[in-house]
């Protein structure tokens, strides 16, 4: 059997690339959906380890945009594997349209990290999560599923509410329900999207994204590979977005029980989210430092060198002494003067009850 397992690692990686930093594999999960998922192999890697650490990357995203981030969580002794969602990068589509986001339901999502947790390899092993955007919000479904499995969590600029300007929030999830089900657009673009534009996804016009350099290496699209790349959402995968998002803001007493210790990091000029909300949620969370990153974009770790430097060394301490940094992060946080904003953002979120 080891011998099998062997040969079938050393011929996953030789399938995909010689030159790649990750070995890879395709898992099964139990609705017999097939999704990649990449363990890192390049630098500062340990040949063995106790400590296992999940990457859930953001939506519109692949294994090899996670090497960079990889390569500096890895120095911190851990055992790093990447998870490609459905729909995205190799892991097998759910429309005929390679380049559309799609999801039926979010629970699909947590499937996808329940079948990459399931391998026996990580049985008595400390599992923790770094998840950004998407993924976030994917990691605190799955923290309130399982309170007590995961040791860590990074959440990096996680997904607690879209930005869905030009519409307001209160009118974005029932445009996205009519859509969906009365008009039967499910598997379809939403408004303002489309296949993959290389002038709206070049550097000068993207919102993850403010190092050249970083950007050119892993988030430039070559034409031959868009269709690795899904490049906008669909209907269905927006108002499941949406609805996943309001029903955590309404039922944040879920959050309680997750004994796991949290470092939630927000990006301040954040151009994707509504991040608004975040303090309602880590408000809701017992063992959670949280840090505003005042003038950083979507992506800390593909920012500006100041802000990227102060992130990872920010990553580092919590991952070093979690304790001390949850302790210290919340001792020099500054009193909040926005009580008022925030029973007003409580209040809206309970109002998409009625909807």
């Amino acid at each position: 059997m080891i011998v099998l397992v062997y040969l079938y690692c050393l011929f996953s990686t030789i399938l995909y690339s010689t030159n790649s930093a990750f070995e890879y594999h395709e898992l099964t999960t139990p609705d017999n959906v097939k999704i990649r998922v990449g363990r890192f192999c390049g630098e500062n890697t340990i040949s063995s380890s106790d400590k296992v650490l999940f990457i859930l990357p953001g939506l519109v995203s692949r294994i090899e945009r996670q090497e960079f981030l990889a390569q500096q969580l890895a120095s911190h002794g851990y055992d790093i594997w990447v998870l490609e969602f459905r729909g995205q990068g190799e892991s097998q589509r759910l429309v005929s349209n390679k380049q559309m986001i799609h999801v039926d339901d979010f629970g699909q999502y947590i499937t996808d990290v329940e079948t990459l947790a399931s391998l026996k390899q990580f049985q008595n092993k400390q599992i923790s999560l770094y998840a950004h955007s998407m993924g976030g919000q994917v990691a605190l479904q799955i923290l309130k599923k399982y309170p007590n499995k995961f040791q860590l969590a990074v959440l990096e600029a996680p997904m607690i509410r879209i930005n869905t300007s030009p519409f307001p929030l209160f009118f974005a999830e029932p445009m996205a329900y009519i859509f969906k089900n009365w008009l039967g657009k499910s598997k379809q673009y939403c408004l303002t999207c489309s296949d993959y534009d290389p002038i709206k996804l070049n550097f000068t016009n993207n919102r993850n994204c403010r190092d050249k350099d970083l950007f050119d290496q892993y988030y430039y699209i070559p034409e031959s590979k868009k269709e690795m790349i899904p490049s906008d959402p669909s209907w269905g995968w927006m108002y499941t977005a949406l609805t996943t998002s309001r029903q955590l803001l309404n039922n944040l007493y879920l959050l309680k029980p997750i004994t796991t210790k949290i470092f939630f990091a927000t990006a301040g000029n954040d151009k994707v989210l509504d991040t608004s909300y975040d303090k309602i949620v880590v408000s809701s969370l017992t063992k959670v430092a949280h840090k505003i990153y005042r003038e950083a974009y979507h992506s800390l770790v593909h920012d500006s060198l100041a802000i990227r430097k102060m992130f990872l060394q920010d990553i580092s301490s919590f991952l070093q002494n979690p304790d001390q940094f949850v302790h210290e992060t919340r001792k020099n946080a500054p009193s909040s003067n926005d009580i008022l904003d925030w029973l007003y953002k409580f209040l809206h979120s309970w109002t998409f009850k009625l909807l």
